[in-house]
């Protein structure tokens, strides 16, 4: 079969290199003049040549390696070298060494630069902002042709070493960060899925979540909860999480007031699925609804917006956000079009409980319009639940039906 070739394949690969990889240890004159018959003979076994550099640095030292790859003609001839400037030891880095990965950065096509990034921060006292002044050769190169776009996944990767000091590494460059993360994030669906990267971002410039909310809705008409796979958990553990909500809901919101309002903002509350018992929202976002109800409660077109937001928590947050809206705003007009529950239902058998909860739920906002100012509202609700009552006779008959 084509995947049983393929194991075969890459394990003729891997037992070649370990060979070549004993052959280094035991005889390092002898590994030299075979690897030197091998890329003379151009390459042809196509054998991963990161661990072959590796292993001839370590047996012929640096400089003897050097001449050796750069002294022959041969296939993929700048991944080799890209290769000996991985693995070039710290006391072996020289201005000379460092203009020439710079030219390979420069020159290389897409397939032959290297994922990893690390090797970078050996470079750093030669060069203090190597890595800013990679990732514009990258991001230059990206921006004429997408091939490119991959080679700066590792730099946010946040199991490679360099992401972990990428707010340090990009001090006073922070634009140049955000155009690279963009690309980053447009050539790969689920990068930066814990949102380090985002973080470190936010470290450097609070304004980037409303840059970030701009640049995916210029990525499509509307964007719905489904187009973030990211996990937001992050923002709400900094001390100024309240500060950017309130900024992303803005501008989120300035996005969507023209169309409708689609549960985007729902991602940064680590809402993306219609739970049949919504989750409770935390201490901090329960703090941020109730201070934008507070600021806002005036502005209908807003509330609709936060309040379909809203309908995603549990029903005992749902009360406590209505009855604060209730307390600054009794107008009953505005309080129809706001969304109370979630357009969509998920339910699996008969539709009978779903319906009771939605009940249960309506029934429960009945004291929340105990006094004069309140009868119509009450009244409304009153007719929804009257609504839903019906429906459930309808769906007792057509389950006596269908068994």
């Amino acid at each position: 079969s084509v995947g049983a070739g393929s194991n075969r394949l890459y394990e003729f690969h891997e037992n070649l290199s370990a060979t070549f990889r004993a052959l280094a240890e035991r005889n390092a004159e002898l590994y030299y003049d075979v690897l030197k018959l091998y890329l003379e003979s151009q390459a042809p076994l196509e054998i991963n040549q990161a661990p072959l550099v590796w292993s001839l640095i370590n047996a012929c030292g640096a400089k003897k390696s050097y001449s050796l790859l750069t002294g022959l003609s041969y296939p993929d001839k700048r991944a080799w070298l890209f290769s000996y400037y991985c693995f070039l030891p710290e006391d072996g880095v020289a201005p000379e060494q460092l203009a020439q990965l710079l030219e390979l950065y420069q020159t290389s096509k897409a397939h032959e630069i290297p994922y990893d990034w690390d090797f970078l921060l050996k470079y750093r006292k030669a060069m203090p902002d190597i890595v800013s002044t990679i990732t514009t050769l990258l991001l230059d190169r990206a921006k004429q042709d997408d091939s490119f776009s991959p080679s700066l996944h590792m730099l946010f990767n946040p199991h490679s070493e360099i992401n972990h000091e990428i707010s340090a590494h990009f001090s006073g460059k922070v634009d140049l960060l955000k155009q690279a993360y963009f690309y980053d994030a447009a050539s790969q669906r689920h990068g930066d899925y814990d949102g380090r990267s985002f973080n470190s971002i936010l470290d450097l410039d609070g304004g980037f979540i409303e840059e970030y909310i701009d640049w995916i809705f210029g990525r499509k008409n509307w964007i719905t909860r489904h187009d973030d796979s990211r996990d937001y958990t992050f923002i709400w553990k900094r001390s100024n999480c309240r500060e950017l909500m309130h900024k992303a809901a803005k501008r989120i919101f300035e996005h969507e007031k023209e169309f409708s309002y689609f549960p985007y903002f729902q991602v940064f509350f680590g809402k993306r699925d219609v739970d049949e018992t919504p989750k409770s929202a935390s201490p901090d976002q329960e703090s941020f609804i109730l201070e934008i109800i507070e600021d806002r409660h005036g502005d209908e077109n807003f509330m609709k917006f936060i309040f379909s937001l809203i309908c995603s928590f549990s029903v005992a947050n749902r009360i406590l956000f209505i009855s604060k809206f209730l307390a600054l705003n009794k107008s009953f007009e505005m309080f129809i079009e706001l969304p109370l529950e979630s357009g969509t239902c998920s339910w699996s058998g008969s539709a009978v409980p779903m319906l009771q909860r939605r009940i249960d739920y309506y029934q429960s906002l009945i004291p929340l319009f105990d006094t004069v100012d309140f009868l119509k509202h009450k009244q409304h609700v009153e007719q929804i639940i009257k609504r839903i009552r019906e429906e459930i006779e309808h769906e007792k008959k057509r389950d006596f039906v269908n068994d």
